[in-house]
């Protein structure tokens, strides 16, 4: 994959990339992963989205980033919404032995001084994901298209939790199995980027 000249672009590590290469990132991968799959199969592919991520990420600022996976609660509605008390949310539990490890999410962690970044480049299919099996969604409420925040400033109403036997079982595995896919959908990722980036 060619190696940007963005080197002048880059944040100090102490910060978050630029909006515009996170945004850029976020768009480029995106685009690849629905090219490859299709607006409604994208949907459920957060571990390309994550280690694809993750590789253009990594080119594109100069970081170290992984590819992490586990459990996601969304709330999807809050209890005065729903009326009765209680929130509504969109669950996904690594670790429930009733789903034999195929519920699962999959997001980035990168280190930073004192912190950590929180990506998830799939956010934008939480609402739809949430419909898709019945589950209330607020009226107003959303989320960002994509996560990329310090781990304490990540939106409200959003939880991650890795799980190191869906690391081992699922996303290690994966990346081996995908890895010419991978590497090809990052290539593409990487050329909208930069001719995003150029235009």
């Amino acid at each position: 994959m060619p190696q940007p000249r963005l080197a002048a672009k880059r944040a100090p590590l102490s910060e978050l990339p630029s909006l515009a290469t996170r945004t850029g990132i976020a768009e480029a991968v995106h685009t690849a992963i629905v090219q490859e799959f299709g607006e409604a199969e994208a949907r459920v592919r957060c571990l390309f989205y994550a280690q694809v991520g993750a590789n253009v990420a990594a080119i594109v600022t100069g970081r170290s980033y992984q590819v992490m996976a586990g459990s996601l609660h969304v709330v999807t509605a809050s209890a005065d919404e729903m009326g009765d008390g209680l929130p509504a949310f969109f669950a996904m539990i690594a670790d429930d032995p009733q789903t034999h490890g195929l519920e699962f999410h999959a997001w980035i962690a990168g280190q930073r001084p004192g912190s950590v970044e929180i990506v998830d480049l799939a956010s934008r299919h939480y609402e739809a994901n949430a419909r898709a099996l019945g589950i209330p969604w607020g009226a107003g409420r959303s989320y960002p298209p994509y996560v990329w925040a310090p781990v304490e400033a990540v939106p409200e109403g959003i939880r991650l939790r890795a799980s190191e036997q869906t690391m081992r079982a699922v996303a290690m595995p994966f990346c081996v199995a995908e890895r010419a896919r991978i590497v090809r959908l990052g290539e593409r990722a990487y050329r909208h980027f930069h001719d995003a980036w150029k235009g």
